[in-house]
């Protein structure tokens, strides 16, 4: 059968437009139509299969229903986490979500952002950086970075040192007294400061065992760091990302080195890998559903006000051992 338009239905029941409009859109009580008309429109509606134009509505009110979500990439499952809690929680918000990936391309990041201000998106999230987007011109479009530093624009961020303020704690409390750290040499900036302030300085160590890959999936290089960590006798690593560490473990049970056996791993980002490895993975893992909640809560208010919002919130993470 074919889907009647909303005029068609108005007819049909005798009513203007906007009257069936207003009692398909639950506001009838609020405009005090009569029962009788409403039981009559829905009746129709019903009989027609009636299915609205949720394209023409939504302009009509002058939103898209859509949201754009943007980050470099899906290798860290927590990442693919905040996608799904982020969608779930829209979706009961009547709201659809629109992904891009950049991966940490900078042209196609302007292009996906420009693509996203065209189709006239209500809001976006951005995962990463925003100095990244500070291109985007803020009074076309509502922006909520969800990162490791909202400092300008509206935001929400991990405090990372509070995280790896644990884990060092947590290790020096078993005896640990020598760690390592590996990391991306375009990495995270918050997280190899807060190893120095944490480990080198707070402990007072003569040097710190920070080594940095270049690619997060380097076997070989992995293994060379791995062995002059030994070396150096560490009896703990930090991983920069959840990536690296997982690599880690890979490395080391090919090896089979004893050596490696009693060093303990830690990373900044949790892996599903985690849980079924030989070797034990302590982790500080991003609080997903509570980052989602809190984005989705500034974006909104920001959306539903005339004025400028600058709203910044800094998340404690979790601490798995």
């Amino acid at each position: 059968m074919k889907n009647i338009s909303l005029l068609e239905l108005a007819r049909k029941a005798g009513v203007s437009k906007t009257t069936a409009s207003l009692i398909l859109n639950g506001k009838s009580d609020r405009y005090k139509i009569s029962s009788v008309t409403k039981a009559r429109v829905l009746r129709i509606a019903k009989e027609n299969s009636y299915k609205p134009n949720v394209l023409a509505r939504n302009l009509s009110m002058g939103k898209s229903m859509t949201v754009g979500l943007i980050m470099s990439g899906l290798k860290e499952p927590e990442n693919v986490e905040l996608i799904e809690s982020i969608e779930g929680k829209l979706i009961e918000r009547d709201y659809q979500i629109v992904i891009g990936i950049t991966a940490d391309d900078v042209e196609k990041r302007r292009r996906i952002l420009s693509e996203m201000v065209e189709r006239r998106v209500d809001g976006i999230f951005y995962v990463g950086e925003e100095s990244d987007i500070a291109e985007v011109d803020m009074k076309t479009m509502q922006i909520v970075c969800v990162g490791f530093g909202a400092k300008e624009m509206s935001g929400v961020s991990i405090n990372v040192d509070a995280g790896i303020r644990k884990l060092i704690g947590y290790w020096y409390s078993k005896g640990k007294r020598s760690i390592g750290y590996v990391g991306l040499s375009t990495g995270n900036v918050d997280c190899k400061k807060s190893y120095k302030e944490n480990y080198v300085e707070r402990f007072s160590m003569q040097g710190d065992n920070m080594l940095l890959l270049k690619r997060e999936n380097d076997y070989d290089k992995m293994k060379k760091k791995l062995l002059a960590l030994t070396t150096k006798g560490v009896n703990a690593i930090l991983f920069e990302t959840s990536g690296l560490a997982f690599l880690a473990l890979k490395v080391a049970k090919e090896l089979n080195d004893h050596s490696l056996n009693d060093i303990s791993f830690g990373s900044f980002g949790y892996h599903p890998a985690f849980d079924v490895a030989a070797k034990e993975v302590v982790y500080i893992a991003k609080p997903v559903d509570a980052i989602a909640d809190k984005s989705i809560s500034i974006l909104f208010d920001l959306m539903n006000s005339d004025s400028k919002i600058n709203a910044r919130f800094k998340l404690e993470p979790l601490f798995r051992s």
